[in-house]
């Protein structure tokens, strides 16, 4: 789920399920502060490109098979 993909407060905010007013919360704080905003956009760049860009994925998927036809 998003806890094993998600750092809160590195490259994303996470929040209670069903909390509206927590997820109001981060929102409210990420719009407040252009620092935050950029940190966490950062973050979130920095884990796509170390974890799901095309080449990534698909050398996972071909070890994965490579893997599973032994």
């Amino acid at each position: 789920g998003p806890k094993s993909l998600i750092k809160s407060g590195v490259n994303g905010l996470l929040t209670p399920i069903d909390d509206a007013s927590a997820l109001s919360s981060a929102i409210k704080s990420v719009l407040s502060s252009k620092e935050q905003l950029n940190e966490l956009a950062e973050g979130g760049f920095k884990t796509y490109k170390k974890a799901f860009t095309e080449d990534r994925v698909t050398s996972l998927y071909s070890n994965f098979f490579t893997a599973v036809s032994k």
